[in-house]
């Protein structure tokens, strides 16, 4: 459940999110990483760095218009369990298979 201050934002900073994106938008079709700013033009996340866990890789900036889909965790969520499934929807939306 979400609190009331996160109760009408579907996105916004400091979320957690795996992002789908339309084909042809950037070279893989998600992105996860934690969520920096967001505005009328798009949302700006700080790609995960799959090694440590942590958000500290580069910036990617995507325009509404391109996001098809998005897995996302507040920060009431358990944001370990995240990292799990973010990579396997990173994989699924890919056509990778499970490791599972």
């Amino acid at each position: 459940m979400t609190t009331a201050k996160y109760k009408d934002q579907t996105i916004a900073a400091e979320f957690w999110i795996a992002l789908t994106l339309r084909e042809g938008t950037a070279p893989l079709r998600s992105y996860v990483g934690q969520v920096q700013a967001v505005d009328a033009n798009g949302v700006r996340l700080t790609l995960i760095d799959w090694v440590t866990g942590s958000a500290s890789g580069y910036d990617l900036f995507v325009p509404w218009s391109n996001i098809e889909a998005a897995l996302i965790a507040t920060p009431e969520h358990d944001a370990k369990g995240f990292g799990e499934r973010a990579a396997e929807w990173k994989k699924a939306v890919s056509g990778e298979k499970s490791d599972k």
